[in-house]
């Protein structure tokens, strides 16, 4: 998920495209993947925010 989030925001760049909800969404999943929870499905998201 991180790696499909940091191609769409490449894109969205490339053409200067404001996404807040999708800059934030990467950088959640960039902090899970730092967290060790790269391998786990959306749903841990909200686990590790709760945390």
């Amino acid at each position: 998920m991180t790696k499909d989030l940091g191609l769409a925001q490449n894109a969205v760049k490339a053409v200067k495209s404001p996404t807040p909800y999708g800059s934030l969404s990467h950088q959640i999943y960039c902090i899970m993947t730092n967290h060790g929870f790269g391998g786990k499905d959306f749903s841990s998201a909200f686990k590790l925010l709760q945390d």
